[in-house]
């Protein structure tokens, strides 16, 4: 069996993915694991590993990332990429010919998201006002999360702002 060094971005990757695990199947994994016939261990080389894992998932962090991922997946979508584009498009009068008598800036909101364990992509026009809008909505998410921050910090309770930071 080859072994490798684990560095940072690999410790990280490994404790997200003990976390996934454990926040997907439960503490039951560890079982469910050391079962697997892809091991191709000896019964008693099982039960060890078995416990090992066990005792490797419950660990304050990795249970923490598991509740932490529980949390943030729990909605019907999860926003996986954004992005907005911009274009001009022209406005003419009943005769083309005469080339574009005006133009609309529009603006078209494009969001992946994950739903029902499917990739789905979604789109929505906004003009300006929209626009304007959405940027005081997230200026305002953003600062109620400060004063939580700072409410959490005051009260001596970590707050864990992505699943690897658990």
């Amino acid at each position: 069996m080859r072994h490798r060094v684990l560095i940072a971005d690999d410790e990280e990757d490994a404790r997200t993915g003990l976390a996934t695990l454990v926040s997907t199947w439960g503490y039951e994994v560890a079982e469910a694991v050391a079962v697997a016939r892809e091991l191709e261990l000896p019964d008693v080389q099982r039960q060890g590993f078995q416990k090992t894992f066990e005792e490797l998932i419950s660990l304050p962090n990795i249970r923490h990332m598991a509740k932490v991922s529980i949390l943030r997946s729990a909605a019907e979508r999860l926003v996986h990429t954004t992005r907005i584009l911009t274009d001009v498009r022209p406005i003419f009068d009943d005769d083309a010919d005469d080339g574009p008598a005006g133009a609309v800036i529009m603006h078209q909101l494009e969001m992946s998201v994950w739903t029902e364990g499917r990739h789905l992509e979604m789109y929505f026009a906004l003009d300006e006002d929209d626009l304007v809008k959405l940027q005081s909505d997230v200026r305002r998410a953003l600062d109620k999360g400060k004063t939580l921050q700072g409410f959490l910090d005051r009260a001596g309770l970590p707050v864990h702002a992505s699943s690897e930071e658990a």
